[in-house]
């Protein structure tokens, strides 16, 4: 069925996280870490949020841009049709 929906497919991140995953058992993780982007109080780590929940005092949710993105909503797509594929350049 044609949806006339884009789909995006990236044959080098066919891998799963269980592909990566090593056969131990799991250690007790510190509730801060200094390091991780994620953790409260390193939010300088990440770009600006995008959203905030709740909007006001401590955080629960936090919604920031992917720092390393595989597409962009910036430029003019430029659409081919190769065979039976349309694809964007």
């Amino acid at each position: 069925m044609i949806t006339r929906e884009w789909v995006v497919i990236q044959c080098d991140r066919a891998r799963r996280p269980e592909d990566f995953r090593l056969r131990r058992e799991r250690k007790y993780r510190p509730a801060h870490e200094p390091s991780c982007p994620f953790c409260t109080g390193n939010e300088s780590k990440t770009p600006d949020e995008l959203l905030r929940v709740p909007a006001d005092g401590p955080w629960r949710i936090r919604v920031t841009p992917n720092k390393f993105s595989v597409l962009s909503a910036e430029g003019e797509p430029s659409r081919e049709n190769v065979g039976l594929r349309h694809t964007i350049a």
